[in-house]
């Protein structure tokens, strides 16, 4: 320890001073690239086109059933306690899981059935990589290598 410090006081002027840039960017750059990244996700190939936030509205909504290459649309959910779900929610239709639970009740009397839901961002990965026409959403990219494509990115 006394030997770092006798090193540190050695050290001239404009060490120390870049030393403490270096530090400082590196703090800002740790507390200003944590914004929070989403990712809708499907199977390669399974859509032709990146979405939007209405459009995917509207895929999770069952607005739109059949996608624009012929494939049922199989939107994916997390549990409704999952904090990335009510980030999705909040996001994309700017309300809670729960308040659209009142939209699927009403549904469901026309016979349409709430999204699947999978207890696990690792489950919609596998779900969303083997079923095509599915759609999930997740905090991780994707990597290149697995069976699934970004739709869309929605910052948080």
């Amino acid at each position: 320890m006394a030997l770092a410090f006798h090193t540190m006081q050695c050290l001239g002027d404009m060490m120390k001073k870049i030393i403490i840039l270096i530090s400082i960017i590196v703090l800002m750059s740790s507390a200003v690239g944590h914004a929070e990244t989403l990712y809708v996700i499907a199977q390669k190939g399974a859509f032709v086109s990146q979405k939007n936030k209405n459009d995917i509205a509207d895929l999770y909504l069952l607005k739109l059933k059949i996608n624009s290459t012929g494939l049922k649309i199989i939107p994916i959910n997390l549990p409704i306690n999952h904090p990335l779900r009510s980030k999705f929610s909040q996001s994309i239709f700017n309300r809670s899981p729960e308040a659209l639970s009142e939209y699927w009740d009403r549904m469901s009397f026309r016979g349409i059935r709430p999204p699947v839901v999978q207890r696990s961002e690792q489950a919609v990965i596998l779900f969303v990589s083997r079923v095509k026409g599915a759609i999930g959403y997740v905090s991780q990219k994707p990597l290149r290598t697995s069976n699934v494509e970004i739709l869309s990115e929605i910052s948080l």
